[in-house]
């Protein structure tokens, strides 16, 4: 677990490369702070393991919860939603959206451009100006 909250043990940094020079032996790049010394292959587990412990940004401090956690956390389930998503539009292959918050279940279409459309229509996001 991280110690400073954004899931890093120390200060937070975007950007390592590790380069493997011989046995044992990495070039660790800083390529923030343009820092670059040898290591030993502990320090380079440690950093990738810390890398990968947590995601690194976490704006709002919020736990990370399993998929069933946060379903919970909104007072529903997996299930209770997918049996929901089943019941608007009879289980039609295709795009559905879940709004677990306010318990609402919209069927999309079977295209990506109808997940775009959908969405537009519920006031999130606008048309691609490409």
């Amino acid at each position: 677990m991280s110690k400073n909250g954004n899931g890093h043990r120390d200060v937070w940094n975007p950007v390592k490369v590790f380069i493997r020079l011989f046995q044992g032996v990495w070039k660790k790049r800083d390529e923030v702070s343009g820092e670059t010394y040898l290591v030993d292959s502990e320090v380079v587990r440690d950093d990738l393991d810390d890398i990968a412990d947590e995601p690194f940004i976490n704006l709002f401090n919020a736990p990370n919860l399993s998929p069933s956690e946060e379903f919970k956390a909104f007072g529903t389930s997996m299930k209770k939603v997918a049996v929901e998503l089943f019941r608007i539009n009879g289980g039609k292959q295709g795009y559905y959206i879940a709004n677990i918050l306010d318990k609402k279940y919209y069927y999309c279409g079977v295209e990506w451009e109808d997940v775009k459309l959908k969405l537009r229509e519920l006031g999130i996001g606008r048309p691609d100006p490409m």
